[in-house]
């Protein structure tokens, strides 16, 4: 499982650059914040089901919270869990969840 920080900056719409005048496009950046793997060995058959609990520490010097409606930045989580299943088939079953992320007490 990890979670990864999604930063988007779209500069003004038109931005004197060496073309002059051109619109930008916006910069994207990816980091991975926290990740962790559970290894879970056992055997399902239709209709059982087998629960897991996940936890993952995000560093406490991580201090960019979600923002998501500003002019200008877009920052934004997403929590992705991913279980690699023994069916004979190498793709894995993955689900991204979004999450938030703040700096403020509850």
């Amino acid at each position: 499982m990890t979670v990864r920080e999604s930063t988007i900056f779209r500069a003004a719409p038109y931005t004197s650059g060496p073309g002059g005048g051109k619109k930008t496009a916006p910069m994207a950046r990816v980091t991975t914040v926290a990740e962790s793997k559970y290894p879970v060995n056992s055997e399902l058959y239709g209709g059982t089901t087998k629960t897991q609990e996940l936890s993952c520490h995000i560093n406490p010097e991580h201090t960019t919270a979600t923002l998501n409606a500003a002019k200008h930045i877009d920052i934004t989580y997403v929590l992705s869990v991913k279980a690699l299943m023994g069916t004979g088939t190498l793709t894995p079953l993955n689900m991204d969840l979004p999450i938030m992320l703040s700096n403020w007490p509850k």
